[in-house]
Parts: structure tokens; C-alpha cells; sequence
């Protein structure tokens, strides 16, 4: 329903991904995703609160919020909070509520949502909703971040079989479902016989293979952070980043960053891993946009030139420039894959070698990422052709 009343309103309101990305402070890529449905916010999540934001303020900054009201059926006259509130309502509409009545659905049709719902993420909700428990309170268990049990229940991640924390999990389900004497209605849901049912049986119907494939699989004992430190902890950042995106479905990287080369460059070990990934994710079409920096010493223009030239060649990197300079008293680093991960430190300049490089792959950062880089776009410009060729040329590459 998101997704179908989302393309409707913008196509209503004559406007574009871009648009709405810009009035609710998303990369455009997010607002895709919730059109085609590959990506679906909780109506109470923030990210569904900055998109009715977005929506709102691009009809009102455009004298269209008649043709929001007429669409959606808010009513005129009301606060804006209460306009913003009734147009999440709308959105998501039936969102949570099955439609229709099963027995007038055809067996294809039934047999399709079955093999829909027979997910890893649909046997967690009901087994979590069995054993009386919440995000919060099995995440605290567990010692993990809240956030992460939301991916599990999400379909965005699902934990090897064979991990520490499926066990762990596993085990925290099991014996409150035995205590709360809710084994018989596992035992329906699992469509088996109760004498049937064992320890064994259970684990191996609850980690069974998927019937439609997860976002990304995570092994082990994944948080939301993980920190790394100077350099050579840089380096093992955007390897397992770019590896990362390799094996995941994402379409697109974002790069910033104003410290000196010698993190990518002065290392040849690393350099090739780098370029070797690099490569792979050109012929994987992956889109990278890239922001330089025009105030760098020459030796140092002339590096970042002779590593990225020929990855330009591809097509596939959009190299801009920024109009602001970046100045002596700090550096800032910003590695992004829109949804799956993003690499950022800051801080004094000089201080790189012993700085702290965050890898998040929490949704909230990962959006708060993308609108510092959109803030940096906003102040570059591309890289023309003939600027590539007089480089080259100066260069003899």
C-alpha cells in the first residue's frame, strides 16, 4: 500500500524522486526504494515521519497542498502536525491488515502469500509474539543493539544457522515459549503433529532455508558500530565496506574525503585489494559518485588522479568537485552505501593516524550520512570531460 499511494502522490503532484529526496533530506535513491517496495519504513519509524514531512512541505512550498488534500482526503484547515499525522495514516493505510476474505482468493493466490510469509522474518515475529517478548527486551538478552533484532524481523538480515547468535537466540525463544504454554499454537503455525514437536524440530524449522532471499546475511555477533583506529584501521574499514557491497544488491557508493592519499596510497598491499574491489564494483555497475578536493597539494592532485583515472574510463564514476575549501583545521571522511553501511570520522587535522573510523550500518546514521554528503554535493561541481583530458594530458597517462 506504501509503495502504490507513494507513486500515486508524486505522480499526482507533478514531481519527481529528486524532489521529495530534497524537501525530506533523503538521498533519491531511499525514495526509490519506497516506490518499487524494496524498502519499507514502520509508519512509526522517522524515516515514514521525514517522508510525510517531505511530501507536505514540497506541496506547500508549491501551492499544490489542494491537490494533497483532494488525493488523500486530509481535510483542509487542520495544524500541520495534525496534516502531516493524517498523511502517514494514509500512506500506510492497511498496511498491517490483511485484505479480502482468504476463502475468495484463489489456491494460487493463497499459496503465493504462504510462500511469501515462510520467511525468517515472519517465524521470528510469531515465535517473539508467542514468548511475550520485544525488540528491546530480547536485544538486552542478548546483548546486542534493539535495532539489529528489528532487521531480523524486517527481512534486511538474517543470522547464519551455524552462528553464536542464532543459538543464543534460539535458546531465549525456546524456553519462554515452553513457559508460557504457548507450544501448541507453535505447534500449528509449524504444521506439524505435537508429537512431533522437539528441541530439534523446532531449531531446524525456525533457521529452514528462506523462500524469498534476505537483503544481506550477517555471521556472528554484528552491532550496529564497530570503531576502528588510525590508518591501518581505516584500511580494514572499507575492505569488509567494499566486500560488503559486493555481496549485497546495492546499486550505489558515495565518497568523501579530505585527509591525505597516504590512507589509500601508501600502502601497495592495500592499494591493490582496493583497486581490485574497485574494479569489481564497475563491473558490477554499482554507481559511485565521488567528491574531490580542488585545494590539495599538487603531488597529492596528481595521486588521487593517477589512482581514479582509469576506474573514470568505466562510466560508472561521477567525479564532482568541491567549491569549498577545505581548509587546515579539520578532516572528514564519509564512505557511503545508501542501505547497508557508511564509513565517518572527523576531527583535527594532523590527527588521522589515531583518530576513530566508524563503520554504522544503523538506518538513522546511514540517512544522516547521506544528507551530509548531499549537503557537500550542493557546493561541488561535476568534473567535465575536457578537465579529465588536460589532466591526462599533464599527467602522460
Amino acid at each position: 500500500m506504501l509503495s502504490q499511494r507513494l507513486d500515486t502522490l508524486i505522480r499526482e503532484l507533478g514531481t519527481n524522486n529528486s524532489e521529495v529526496a530534497a524537501c525530506a533530506g533523503f538521498d533519491r535513491t531511499n525514495i526509490s526504494r519506497f516506490r518499487n517496495g524494496s524498502r519499507l519504513p514502520k509508519a512509526s519509524s522517522s524515516s515514514a515521519h521525514r517522508l510525510a514531512e517531505g511530501l507536505y512541505r514540497y506541496a506547500a512550498e508549491h501551492e499544490l497542498q489542494n491537490t494533497l488534500y483532494t488525493i488523500t482526503g486530509i481535510e483542509a484547515g487542520d495544524s500541520d502536525d495534525k496534516i502531516r499525522a493524517a498523511l502517514i495514516s494514509w500512506l500506510y493505510e492497511g498496511e498491517d491488515t490483511p485484505g479480502g476474505c482468504p476463502q475468495c482468493k484463489s489456491s494460487s493466490s493463497r499459496e503465493h502469500e504462504e510462500a511469501e510469509d515462510d520467511t525468517f522474518a515472519a517465524r521470528l515475529s510469531f515465535v517473539m509474539k508467542l514468548a511475550d517478548i520485544s525488540n528491546v527486551s530480547l536485544s538486552r538478552r542478548m546483548n546486542v543493539d534493539a535495532s539489529l533484532i528489528s532487521r531480523y524481523r524486517t527481512g534486511q538480515s538474517v543470522p547464519a544457522a551455524d552462528s553464536d547468535i542464532a543459538m543464543e537466540l534460539f535458546v531465549i525463544l525456546y524456553k519462554r515459549i515452553l513457559k508460557n504454554g504457548r507450544v501448541n499454537e507453535l505447534v500449528s503455525y509449524m504444521k506439524i503433529n505435537e508429537g512431533s514437536f522437539s528441541e530439534k524440530a523446532f531449531s531446524e524449522w525456525f533457521y529452514k532455508p528462506d523462500n524469498t532471499r534476505a537483503r544481506r546475511k550477517t555471521k556472528g555477533r554484528i552491532k550496529d558500530r564497530s570503531a576502528y583506529v588510525g590508518i591501518d584501521g581505516l584500511r580494514e574499514a572499507v575492505i569488509r565496506f567494499l566486500k560488503a557491497v559486493l555481496e549485497s544488491d546495492d546499486s550505489e557508493l558515495m565518497l568523501y574525503s579530505d585527509q591525505d592519499m597516504g590512507w589509500m596510497t601508501g600502502d601497495k598491499v592495500f592499494f591493490d585489494s582496493w583497486r581490485s574491489l574497485m574494479e569489481e564494483c564497475i563491473s558490477k555497475k554499482i554507481r559511485i559518485r565521488i567528491i574531490h578536493n580542488i585545494d590539495r597539494k599538487q603531488d597529492e592532485i596528481d595521486m588521487a588522479i593517477k589512482s581514479w583515472l582509469p576506474l573514470y574510463m568505466s562510466g560508472c564514476i561521477e567525479p564532482y568537485i568541491s567549491n569549498i575549501a577545505r581548509g587546515d583545521r579539520f578532516f572528514h571522511t564519509l564512505f557511503i552505501c545508501p542501505s547497508l553501511a557508511a564509513i565517518e570520522a572527523s576531527g583535527p587535522a594532523g590527527s588521522e593516524d589515531n583518530a576513530i573510523y566508524y563503520y554504522h550500518a544503523g538506518e538513522e546514521f546511514i540517512e544522516a550520512a547521506i544528507a551530509d554528503f548531499n549537503r557537500l554535493m550542493e557546493n561541488s561541481k561535476p568534473v567535465q570531460l575536457s578537465e579529465l583530458k588536460e589532466l591526462t594530458g599533464r599527467l602522460n597517462l
